[in-house]
């Protein structure tokens, strides 16, 4: 009997599974035929569909997987921003046209938002209110890789680590609750074995690549946050996630935390919101501001 019911529970999560990865190629292949997916940036500060991937991000990856090095001072990188290893986590996406590959990291993004709502404990009501944001619709159309980031934040620490540090300013919230959380474990044991694989990892890329985040310098006037206004809103929201243990809070106080961000990033800040009433207002007024 248990063997019959394990047998079923495994065909079920594979037809689920099955069905969510139709349903992907589905809307993926409609929004090619209602998106601009061949529009390109003609001067800077066009927000064209798909304008991060096409223009920075996916040059960069495949500048990558074709030898070169996307951190070069001579030209060679459009962008340049992100560890290597997110380079080489997107490269499925760079084996497709820049159109195409900007309407997979559209759907993505509300995939993988609407997963990890779910893998927290939030509510379909609250889920569905969410993903009407204007911060995950400017992700998303922007076709940046903040989803990306927030995987992490469902992983395992020495694991999540790794993908919120592909963008610091969404994950530096939970990364401060994260070691809190370790310190408080195992002292600095804990520590060093959380936070030890994504050390490597940087020392790595520094060896092959230089001290690439020193490009951080580089970010555009438009990507700056409203810092250090907002440092005082992330730090409560940081402590009271520390203190009440939610990670909710830490999250959400990544983006009020960091030196920069951009409109989409600010995505991050829902996470702090436990009813959809309160959210729906917010969400209705940024769509209203827009």
């Amino acid at each position: 009997m248990a063997a019959y019911i394990k047998q079923n529970n495994t065909l079920a999560r594979f037809l689920i599974i099955l069905a969510a990865g139709l349903f992907f190629i589905a809307i993926s292949y409609f929004l090619t035929l209602i998106f601009p997916v061949d529009a390109r940036m003609v001067t800077p500060g066009d927000w064209v569909f798909g304008v991060d991937w096409k223009e920075f991000i996916g040059p960069d990856v495949r500048l990558l997987l074709a030898g070169g090095n996307p951190y070069a001072p001579d030209g060679q990188s459009v962008s340049g921003l992100y560890p290597p290893w997110a380079y080489l986590f997107l490269a499925p996406l760079a084996l497709v046209s820049p159109g195409i590959g900007a309407v997979l990291i559209f759907t993505l993004t509300y995939f993988s938002f609407a997963f990890i709502l779910f893998r927290l404990k939030y509510r379909p009501g609250f889920i569905v209110v969410f993903l009407c944001s204007l911060y995950i619709y400017r992700c998303a159309w922007s076709a940046n890789i903040d989803w990306l980031a927030a995987l992490g934040f469902i992983l395992p620490p020495w694991l999540g680590l790794i993908f919120i540090m592909i963008k610091p300013q969404a994950g530096i919230g939970i990364a401060l609750f994260w070691l809190v959380q370790a310190w408080q474990r195992e002292r600095l044991r804990g520590v060093i074995k959380t936070f030890a694989p994504v050390t490597v990892l940087y020392l790595l890329s520094f060896l092959f690549f230089g001290l690439w985040p020193l490009r951080m310098s580089q970010m555009p006037q438009y990507a700056l946050s409203n810092y250090p206004i907002t440092l005082a809103l992330g730090l409560l929201l940081l402590y009271k996630g520390i203190k009440d243990h939610k990670v909710q809070y830490a999250i959400a106080s990544g983006p009020l935390l960091a030196p920069y961000a951009n409109i989409y990033t600010y995505t991050m800040t829902l996470f702090a919101f436990d009813a959809p009433l309160p959210l729906a207002v917010l969400v209705f007024l940024t769509w209203m501001n827009y």
